[in-house]
């Protein structure tokens, strides 16, 4: 059974994405994320992650929301400095809600950093004529769960997991 099918056909429309420019800030991008709802009055994410582009409109870079939060805290996955004699490697999770003041205080000034500090480049892109198996080959090997897609190096629109997996095992005959 020969199934061609491209990703350019299952594409999502850049401007049904998140996306900001990357003189934007980290709070700009904290609101990108969510105008983007669904669900049972609209509080649910429907993306976890975000484009950044230049100033000349091709994509620059990344920024999961892992990354926003990291950047709104980085004490929160600085390694543990412990003097030697602490012994062995122990639970530190608990002591987070010491940083909760300074958390919630630094925000803000934090907010204002601009999202090129902080995102991180693409090591893969998808282009319109891909087959959806070699999309899917390259998503699986990257790790990454969306990958954009190009055309004529613009981006265009966004390919994600979610719908590789519903073509292929939609096609797949279990």
């Amino acid at each position: 059974m020969n199934i061609e099918k491209f990703v350019k056909d299952f594409v999502i429309p850049l401007e049904r994405y998140p996306h900001i420019r990357e003189d934007q800030t980290l709070s700009e991008a904290i609101e990108q994320v969510l105008s983007f709802k669904w669900g049972v009055n609209e509080k649910l994410l429907r993306f976890s992650d975000l484009f950044v582009l230049n100033r000349d409109g091709l994509v620059a870079g990344k920024i999961t929301l892992a990354d926003i939060l990291t950047a709104l805290e980085p004490k929160l996955l600085q390694k543990d400095k412990k003097p030697i004699f602490e012994g062995p490697d122990t639970d530190s999770s608990n002591l987070a809600i010491l940083w909760e003041d300074s958390f919630f205080k630094n925000c803000r000034e934090r907010g204002a950093k601009p999202v090129k500090e902080i995102m991180s480049p693409l090591t893969t892109v998808l282009h319109g004529r891909d087959p959806l198996l070699k999309a899917l080959y390259l998503m699986l090997r990257s790790g990454e769960q969306s990958l954009p897609v190009l055309d004529d190096g613009r981006i265009v629109g966004i390919l994600r997991v979610e719908e590789l997996f519903t073509i292929t095992t939609g096609v797949c005959e279990l």
